[in-house]
């Protein structure tokens, strides 16, 4: 579009007045290479988070700013055709049903005994205790990028030894201050426990390759010192390891590494930890950014309240059974929780950033049951 209008400016160099006027043009007339338009929050978030981010750091918000009124109401008129045609709506990534997780957990897709098992296994574990979907800051990671330790009562766990530069933090004098690195993952009597996991996984790297996600070799034996390549996984197998998962475990539906970062925090919530707390691990900038996790209803509260309706209507169906009077608010309710893991007893009054992550299930096997 900047070519097709003779636009001469970067959209980052432009003055508040002549991004205004561009804007109007640009949410009127843009589409996707395919002829499709772009959802409601890419036209809204898009621009704006592009130009606020590194290099440019802009630090505004049009859609507040009294300076983009015009573009913001060619912006608005946009959104509400695209509610007409039926475009508007966000396409959430899913979340792993408590039925998914069972059959992964039951599967041998996350088997330690085998190289590509735990290597599946570990890269669950970290991307669900860590939040860690990204996978650019997955190919980061290092065999020294983990410590092994114990707290105070002598509970075993394993941490971050490090906070890594990311989209939401990116470092500087005026970045938020990252706890990922003190996020935990606790040990347990599980027989596929993953703090157990990671300790076997990291003694089977390859000597000479520093990267911590190393192609499992293509000759292997369970007798082999090393059971990985001198070879660091890439970026497209790492941002395709959830689909990858879900397919070879015949799961659901396909899910995406960005599914398994969800399904961490929406248990947190419903586990009872504090926003402030799920934000130190997970790297939201502030509380408004996970309200949509607890938002949308799970599968069975939505069959619930079908069931409601039906029942009150005299379907055979339905299920007429009373509500509760505290029904669990977030995609994965409390009762498929309790079920799924076994939460771990914390302060959650503490002032102190750090978030016992033993709440979540193990996933070495790859949940805890009560």
């Amino acid at each position: 579009m900047v070519e097709q209008r003779n636009i001469q400016q970067e959209l980052h160099v432009m003055d508040d007045k002549t991004l205004d006027k561009c804007l109007c043009q640009f949410y009127a007339e843009v589409k996707k290479q395919e002829v499709e338009d772009y959802s409601k929050s890419t036209l809204k978030h898009g621009l704006e988070r592009y130009l606020n981010c590194p290099p440019y750091n802009r630090g505004f918000s049009m859609s507040s700013n009294p300076a983009f009124k015009m573009s913001n109401s060619v912006l608005n008129a946009k959104i509400v055709f695209l509610k007409k045609q039926g475009k508007a709506n966000i396409v959430h990534k899913p979340v792993l049903e408590a039925k998914d997780l069972t059959k992964l957990k039951n599967s041998d897709i996350l088997n330690v005994s085998t190289h590509l098992g735990l290597l599946r296994n570990v890269w669950f574990h970290v991307s669900s205790f860590w939040c860690r979907s990204g996978r650019e800051r997955q190919r980061k990671l290092t065999k020294d990028s983990f410590v092994f330790t114990e707290d105070a009562n002598g509970g075993a766990f394993v941490t971050m030894a490090h906070s890594e530069g990311s989209e939401n933090h990116p470092g500087g004098i005026h970045d938020n201050e990252s706890f990922e690195n003190l996020g935990r993952m606790y040990k347990t009597d599980a027989e596929n426990d993953g703090v157990s996991a990671l300790q076997l996984f990291i003694t089977k790297l390859h000597p000479s390759c520093e990267a911590f996600f190393q192609y499992p070799k293509r000759k292997w034996s369970p007798a082999d010192s090393a059971w990985y390549e001198n070879k660091p996984l890439g970026v497209n197998t790492l941002g395709n390891m959830m689909k990858t998962i879900s397919e070879a475990a015949s799961l659901s539906t396909v899910y995406t590494n960005h599914s398994v970062r969800e399904t961490s925090i929406i248990m947190w919530s419903n586990a009872g930890l504090t926003n402030r707390h799920i934000m130190a691990i997970s790297e939201h900038r502030s509380e408004q950014s996970l309200v949509h996790y607890n938002q949308r209803p799970s599968s069975d509260q939505l069959k619930r309240s079908s069931e409601v309706i039906s029942g009150a209507l005299g379907d055979n169906t339905g299920h007429n059974k009373p509500l509760r009077k505290k029904p669990a608010v977030g995609i994965v309710s409390q009762t498929t929780v309790t079920k799924a893991t076994t939460i771990a007893s914390s302060d959650l009054g503490s002032s102190s950033p750090s978030v016992s992550l033993q709440g979540l299930p193990d996933f070495g096997g790859c949940l805890s049951t009560a």
